[in-house]
């Protein structure tokens, strides 16, 4: 993998799901945040995209950003549509589980 896909793997990715579970979460928290609930937010994508799916999913993760890296957004999307759903899943969770520390 070149700097490139591991700055959109490890850092780019992890961060927009945390943008995308603080929305989640703001919306079902009408804008009362608590500092544990942004802690889970912050620490979930990351902790996945990071951890798990390096270690646990290395076929996957090699998949997407090392053999098929030099594909356009749209093309690694139609090809990729179980990790999409997987990083979707993740996002949604990580709210739940925030609004659920709320």
């Amino acid at each position: 993998m070149n700097i490139r896909n591991k700055f959109l793997a490890f850092l780019l990715v992890p961060t927009i799901m945390s943008a995308g579970a603080g929305v989640l979460y703001l919306v079902y928290s009408f804008g009362d945040i608590h500092g544990q609930s942004v802690l889970a937010l912050i620490a979930t994508p990351f902790l996945y995209c990071v951890l798990y799916q390096p270690i646990f999913d290395k076929d996957e993760c090699m998949n997407v950003y090392g053999t098929d890296g030099d594909l356009r957004l749209k093309e690694k999307l139609i090809k990729h549509k179980g990790t999409l759903m997987k990083y979707c899943m993740v996002t949604a969770i990580s709210a739940f589980f925030a609004i659920n520390m709320h």
